[in-house]
Protein backbone atom coordinates (compact mmCIF):
# COMPACT_ATOMS: atom_id res chain seq x y z
CA UNK A 1 0.00 0.00 0.00
CA UNK A 2 1.46 3.06 -0.70
CA UNK A 3 -1.48 5.33 1.33
CA UNK A 4 -4.33 4.12 3.58
CA UNK A 5 -7.75 4.27 2.51
CA UNK A 6 -9.80 4.71 5.74
CA UNK A 7 -10.68 8.19 6.51
CA UNK A 8 -8.63 9.64 3.23
CA UNK A 9 -10.73 12.52 2.19
CA UNK A 10 -8.64 12.74 -1.07
CA UNK A 11 -8.98 9.74 -2.17
CA UNK A 12 -5.75 8.84 -2.99
CA UNK A 13 -5.69 5.29 -3.92
CA UNK A 14 -8.21 5.50 -6.47
CA UNK A 15 -6.61 8.62 -8.09
CA UNK A 16 -8.70 11.15 -6.83
CA UNK A 17 -11.99 9.55 -7.33
CA UNK A 18 -14.44 9.14 -4.39
CA UNK A 19 -14.67 5.19 -3.70
CA UNK A 20 -15.70 3.74 -0.24
CA UNK A 21 -12.31 2.45 1.63
CA UNK A 22 -13.47 -0.88 1.74
CA UNK A 23 -13.51 -1.42 -1.84
CA UNK A 24 -10.44 0.30 -2.09
CA UNK A 25 -8.71 -1.80 -0.07
CA UNK A 26 -10.01 -4.75 -1.56
CA UNK A 27 -9.07 -3.58 -5.13
CA UNK A 28 -5.61 -3.16 -3.66
CA UNK A 29 -4.85 -6.28 -2.06
CA UNK A 30 -6.67 -8.13 -5.35
CA UNK A 31 -4.12 -5.96 -7.39
CA UNK A 32 -1.31 -7.21 -4.74
CA UNK A 33 -2.58 -10.81 -5.88
CA UNK A 34 -2.83 -10.23 -9.12
CA UNK A 35 1.18 -9.17 -9.21
CA UNK A 36 1.89 -12.54 -7.13
CA UNK A 37 3.18 -10.31 -4.28
CA UNK A 38 3.86 -12.63 -0.97
CA UNK A 39 2.90 -10.09 1.65
CA UNK A 40 1.13 -6.73 1.86
CA UNK A 41 1.65 -3.99 3.92
CA UNK A 42 -1.48 -2.34 5.51
CA UNK A 43 -1.88 0.87 7.07
CA UNK A 44 -2.48 0.61 11.22
CA UNK A 45 -6.14 2.70 10.27
CA UNK A 46 -7.22 0.34 7.47
CA UNK A 47 -6.17 -2.14 10.04
CA UNK A 48 -8.37 -0.96 12.57
CA UNK A 49 -11.42 0.49 11.38
CA UNK A 50 -11.38 -2.63 8.10
CA UNK A 51 -10.89 -5.80 10.12
CA UNK A 52 -13.12 -7.86 7.64
CA UNK A 53 -11.34 -6.64 4.25
CA UNK A 54 -7.64 -7.37 6.50
CA UNK A 55 -9.24 -10.75 6.73
CA UNK A 56 -10.12 -10.90 3.05
CA UNK A 57 -6.52 -10.26 2.42
CA UNK A 58 -5.01 -12.66 4.65
CA UNK A 59 -7.53 -15.19 2.88
CA UNK A 60 -6.48 -14.17 -0.48
CA UNK A 61 -2.71 -13.90 0.02
CA UNK A 62 -2.65 -17.78 2.02
CA UNK A 63 -4.95 -19.13 -1.31
CA UNK A 64 -2.71 -17.64 -3.82
CA UNK A 65 0.14 -18.91 -2.09
CA UNK A 66 -1.34 -22.06 -1.84
CA UNK A 67 -1.80 -21.60 -5.93
CA UNK A 68 -5.89 -22.20 -5.51
CA UNK A 69 -7.00 -18.23 -5.56
CA UNK A 70 -9.37 -17.70 -8.75
CA UNK A 71 -8.45 -14.89 -11.12
CA UNK A 72 -8.88 -11.79 -9.22
CA UNK A 73 -9.21 -9.85 -12.25
CA UNK A 74 -11.87 -11.84 -13.79
CA UNK A 75 -14.63 -9.33 -13.20
CA UNK A 76 -16.89 -11.70 -11.77
CA UNK A 77 -19.46 -10.11 -9.12
CA UNK A 78 -18.39 -12.85 -6.60
CA UNK A 79 -14.69 -12.52 -4.87
CA UNK A 80 -12.79 -15.51 -3.45
CA UNK A 81 -15.04 -15.64 -0.03
CA UNK A 82 -17.94 -15.62 -2.17
CA UNK A 83 -18.93 -12.11 -1.07
CA UNK A 84 -20.56 -9.94 -3.40
CA UNK A 85 -17.77 -7.66 -4.96
CA UNK A 86 -20.14 -4.83 -4.31
CA UNK A 87 -20.49 -4.79 -0.81
CA UNK A 88 -19.19 -2.02 0.98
Amino acid sequence: MVYWCYGDTTYRVNSGVAIAPSIALRKSIDNGVAYGMKYIEIYHTDVLNLPTVVNYAHIALALSQAGTAQDVEDDSETDILGQDANDG
